[in-house]
Formats: C-alpha cells, structure tokens, sequence
C-alpha cells in the first residue's frame, strides 16, 4: 500500500471516529482501547526509557499468558493531561474478555 493510500484510508477510519494508532502490533484488526481494562499509570519524573522496558516486559508476559491479541501502550489523551504517564490496554475480544475475567476474579490476599 502506498503513502497516499494510506494517508486516504487513515482520514476514512477518523471520519468514522476509528483511532489508527502507530504501536498497533500484529496488524489493527479488532484490536482497540479498553479504557474500562485496568490502566497503567507511572509518574511523569519516571525517565520514558524504564517506563517503556517496564512496559515492553509485560506486555511480553501478557502475550504468553493469554489467547489472541492485547498489548498496554501510551494513552494520547491522558497524556496530554500532564500528570501522569498513562498506559491503557489495546486488545482484541478474545484478549479482552479472557483479560478482564482473571483481573475480576483475582482477590487482594488478606
């Protein structure tokens, strides 16, 4: 595909309201934010290189504990906000539901 193609099918997925992002691994498709998933937030003084080796390393055991696709990457709109850096999870259904159901089942140890 080529540049313009791209740049032409990216203005269509935003005029529908669809996030074409660049971290998209293993290709978009199904994959999208989970803003309702558990977020990952470090403090901006955090230097950008741990946070990404930290983040790279999980996600690295996420994708070898679960079924289809999902990955934590920055959240641009949190970002933006200042405060925090924000990681929010991107992951297709299957991902997502197997996901979401061991953190809903996973307890606090008393």
């Amino acid at each position: 595909m080529d540049t313009n193609a791209r740049i032409e099918m990216k203005t269509e997925l935003q005029d529908w309201g669809i996030s074409y992002e660049a971290h998209f691994r293993k290709g978009c498709e199904g994959i999208v934010a989970r803003y309702d998933a558990p977020m990952l937030r470090y403090p901006k003084s955090t230097p950008l290189p741990t946070v990404r080796d930290t983040v790279d390393a999980w996600n690295a055991r996420l994708q070898a504990a679960f079924s289809g696709a999902g990955y934590y990457a920055f959240c641009p709109m949190s970002e933006e906000s200042g405060e925090d850096h924000v990681l929010v999870l991107f992951a297709n259904e299957v991902f997502y539901e197997q996901f979401v159901g061991s953190v809903e089942d996973w307890k606090l140890p008393r």
